[in-house]
């Protein structure tokens, strides 16, 4: 037993839980049995209805003198109702608190082990408080906690000073979760001035540091956003003070956020001079609470001027209570200086978009819809300005059938990644026919996706014309080429037909002479000889026919001669006589003739 009771101690000493030295089984019940003489001999000397030997204990620091103890038998007699009754009072003054309190109030020995408990406390550990009364402190205190309270608390501050500073440390619900607690703990000692027990008093501050958790991520968020805002913000106060200004003053003005608190009037003063009487009435007039908003110059601090836009608007709670007015400052030089570019751009984009004749237009490709048409459009397309966009969201109509495919609007040929170059005709709404060349180029985006397409409608239906026009001159003097030719061709044959032909006219009167001279000739031998065959032909048959023969050859050769004259007269007549007079019989009878020939 004496073997198990030192190993005992030795256990609970060397989880911190004893501040004393090591005691043998031997000296701890040396202990007790003096301590038994003690309470036995001081009670003798009290009456039966004497206080409890609680209130003997001193509480706190100091120690009670035992000589104070001892009043005489005869006022101890006569006190003895009237101290039952205090005893009383206190005894339920004294549970009121231990029960009502919030807080968990806890007693221990100073071995470790809990005596008593309110039911705060044990409620905040999940026992009952008959179930923490059969417990170890360090069974409901993580094992980490166990050395640094032996040592900084039960050693440092209870036992010598009698009490310590409220401290933070963890307990281990019946769970198993680990929560955060605060405790405030002092020590009752015994007359002898050793610690007869520890109490303290012990908040759950789970909800504490979660809310201080959740204001230091709330304070986090807010200088997040605050401090970090690109923006110049400054909060005046309902007062007119400043109560915060955001660092990004330092760039917009030049100026660290402490010289505008200690000049309060300094985010006044840095306004131009030009700006700043209107910027004070913009002030004065915000005192209203109303949201506004204002644009005005402020001098930097290297002597720049920056253009600013600046909002303000009130602070409400939620309860009602004005906090104040919120103002936000951005610099917005670079973005006036960027605008006033754009215009004058855009200005030299509609001057030469409104100077050009020729249809400048701008496409979408992700909505394939018209974005922009220059104002040529009305002229060249002839439609009025106020149906625009009426005809052009029907473009596809305006084409001719049989060029629609040309456009590409139906199969997003127009919207592919190419130059294109087409020649298509549109109806315009009176009716007439115009040709157009569309020649459109695709706009990129940083990746180099097509997101536009840009292009210019040119009018050339006069050079249509004109083609056409060349085309029938070219035509035509190519015909007179051919005629040209012809004529000389002509001319040529006739000379060549017309030396034959006169040999034939010259040598055919000849031959008829000789057959005139010939023929009694032969008739005479035909009467002598009988018929004969002359050329193959019996002459009987041919005495007849042989002058009809002299007739068509003389016939033929004044024909050639009449079509050679003819067409030496077509192909030798000069262009300067097609104005004189001619008889028209004549023309139609010398066609009639080359036509038979």
């Amino acid at each position: 037993m004496d073997a198990q009771n030192a190993q005992e101690n030795r256990r609970i000493s060397n989880d911190g839980f004893v501040h004393r030295t090591w005691r043998t089984p031997a000296k701890e019940g040396e202990r007790r049995r003096q301590a038994n003489a003690a309470s036995i001999h001081s009670n003798e000397r009290r009456s039966e209805n004497a206080r409890p030997c609680k209130e003997n204990i001193s509480v706190g620091a100091g120690r009670r003198n035992e000589a104070s103890f001892r009043p005489a038998a005869a006022q101890r007699r006569l006190k003895v109702h009237e101290g039952r009754g205090q005893w009383n009072e206190r005894e339920r003054l004294y549970r009121a608190v231990f029960e009502g309190s919030r807080d968990g109030i806890v007693f221990i020995t100073p071995e470790g082990r809990i005596v008593d408990c309110n039911s705060s406390y044990a409620k905040m550990l999940g026992y009952t408080v008959e179930e923490l009364c059969e417990k170890w402190l360090f069974d409901i205190t993580p094992v980490k906690w166990h050395e640094w309270e032996k040592t900084e608390i039960l050693e440092g501050h209870l036992v010598h000073r009698g009490f310590c500073d409220t401290y933070e440390k963890e307990y281990v619900h019946k769970s198993g979760t680990i929560f955060r607690i605060e405790v405030t703990a002092h020590c009752l000692d015994n007359p002898d001035g050793t610690p007869y027990l520890y109490w303290g008093v012990v908040r759950d501050i789970t909800e504490r540091r979660q809310r201080q958790k959740a204001l230091i991520e709330s304070e986090r968020r807010f200088r997040i956003v605050a401090d970090y805002a690109y923006d110049w913000v400054y909060w005046r106060r309902p007062d007119g003070g400043l109560g915060y200004v955001s660092p990004s003053a330092q760039r917009i003005t030049g100026r660290a956020p402490q010289d505008f608190f200690d000049n309060e009037e300094l985010y006044v003063e840095i306004v131009h001079p030009e700006d700043r009487e209107t910027f004070r009435e913009h002030v004065a007039a915000n005192s209203d609470c109303k949201v506004a908003e204002k644009c005005f110059r402020i001098v930097h601090a290297d002597k720049g001027i920056r253009w600013i836009h600046h909002v303000c608007y009130p602070i409400w709670t939620g309860d009602g209570e004005y906090l104040g007015v919120h103002a936000c400052n951005r610099d917005i030089t670079g973005q006036l200086l960027l605008e006033a570019k754009t215009k004058e751009n855009e200005k030299i984009f509609r001057q030469l978009v409104e100077s050009i004749h020729e249809i400048f237009f701008l496409l979408d490709r992700a909505e394939r819809r018209l974005l922009y048409v220059g104002p040529a459009v009305e002229t060249i397309l002839g439609i009025a300005g106020e149906e625009v966009p009426r005809v052009l969201g029907e473009l596809e109509n305006l084409v001719l059938p049989e060029d629609r495919l040309r456009l590409g609007l139906d199969n997003g040929w127009i919207f592919r990644d190419a130059h294109h170059n087409v020649e298509l005709r549109i109806t315009r709404p009176d009716g007439k026919i115009r040709w157009l060349q569309v020649r459109s180029f695709p706009i990129h985006d940083e990746s180099g996706a097509v997101i536009r397409v840009a292009g210019v409608a040119t009018d050339i239906t006069l050079r249509k014309l004109s083609v056409e026009r060349e085309k029938l001159h070219a035509e035509q003097l190519q015909q007179a080429d051919k005629m040209a030719g012809l004529g000389v061709l002509v001319s040529g044959v006739a000379h060549e037909i017309n030396n034959p032909n006169n040999f034939i006219m010259l040598n055919g009167p000849i031959l008829r002479h000789v057959w005139n001279d010939a023929k009694p000739i032969l008739d005479k031998y035909q009467q002598n000889n009988g018929d004969f065959k002359l050329g193959g032909i019996a002459y009987s048959r041919m005495v007849d026919r042989i002058p009809q023969l002299f007739d068509g050859i003389e016939n033929g050769t004044q024909r050639i001669r009449k079509i050679v004259t003819d067409l030496k007269n077509y192909a030798g007549k000069d262009p300067d006589e097609r104005e004189t007079f001619v008889e028209a019989n004549c023309i139609v009878s010398e066609a009639v003739t080359l036509l038979k020939s």
